[in-house]
């Protein structure tokens, strides 16, 4: 009798990855990374999902066996159900509008009984981070991705809150108030972007094109981001009490140039600012962890 299989996917605007996932030693095999152009019709997507799958499913020979996967996916999304809500807002999967995934996706897989579970990639990849940088005994941490948009998670000894006094609903930071706007709006690259284009008149694609750029403006700009995103998790620090924050993301790369600044800032709420030490990688390990009885138990109620 073959043994289950477990398999974490990362679902991202424009590709899938995925691997065979060990849950005790946190150890990934067989990954398979697929593009895909998340404007397209439903049966093409769902067809790009399976690929990687598939490949997995294959490559181990497990084809027929138990398969559990978990799945890190952005919002909206029904997670306890398994339901896209992606509508044309979103500017992405909007195919998959009340698609129900569990029940249409194995129609594209190979053989096997298939078992889904879904988690926000966000949470996944916070989830991920801790376990792989061992520190799922800190009373409380904060994550945050830094990238396209802001992703949040706040966890408490290793396992998101979704639902808790301290914390935002959902744990969501991105959409909530920030000057004229949004934090979204603030915290992401397109608002890099922006700064550079408003102060220079010239267009990049990213923070990595404005550093090389070298014009004379990164300095500031790095500063005032570093400015906004105090004045902008003060509130929730206070509420929360991290021990931790946690970064990852794109933007997160670029540390070297707001790192420092980041930890002098909010010195006094007596916490440390880290980068992760695992890149996408851990939202697959993070979903895997949906398998984990203990982890599951504890937040299957409230996804």
């Amino acid at each position: 009798m073959k043994k289950a299989l477990l398999i974490g996917a990362d679902v991202g605007g424009t590709h899938i990855s995925c691997a065979c996932a060990e849950l005790h030693t946190l150890e990934l095999s067989s990954s398979c990374t697929v593009k895909l152009d998340s404007n397209a019709g439903k049966k093409e997507v769902f067809k790009a999902w399976a690929a990687p799958i598939n490949n997995v499913v294959q490559d181990l020979e497990a084809e027929g066996a138990e398969i559990n996967i978990g799945f890190a996916m952005p919002g909206p999304f029904d997670y306890k159900n398994g339901i896209a809500l992606f509508d044309a807002s979103v500017g992405k999967y909007q195919e998959l509008y009340l698609a129900n995934i569990a029940n249409e996706l194995p129609a594209h897989l190979v053989k096997g009984n298939y078992t889904f579970r879904f988690i926000n990639d966000a949470a996944a990849f916070a989830v991920g981070a801790v376990n792989h940088m061992k520190l799922n005994n800190q009373q409380r941490i904060l994550t945050l991705t830094l990238g396209t948009g802001l992703g949040a998670c706040f966890l408490e000894k290793g396992v998101p809150l979704f639902k808790d006094a301290t914390i935002p609903e959902n744990g969501w930071l991105y959409n909530q108030k920030f000057k004229e706007g949004i934090a979204d709006e603030y915290f992401s690259t397109r608002w890099f972007t922006k700064q550079f284009l408003q102060r220079t008149g010239k267009k990049v694609s990213g923070v990595r094109e404005l550093i090389v750029s070298n014009d004379g403006v990164t300095t500031d700009i790095f500063e005032e981001f570093v400015e906004n995103l105090q004045v902008f998790l003060t509130p929730y620090i206070r509420t929360f009490k991290p021990n931790t924050i946690l970064l990852g993301g794109n933007i997160a790369k670029a540390s070297d140039y707001f790192l420092a600044d980041l930890n002098t800032s909010l010195a006094k709420f007596n916490l440390e600012v880290v980068m992760s030490t695992i890149g996408e990688e851990a939202a697959i390990i993070g979903s895997a962890q949906l398998f984990e009885p203990n982890f599951w138990g504890k937040i299957k109620n409230d996804l």
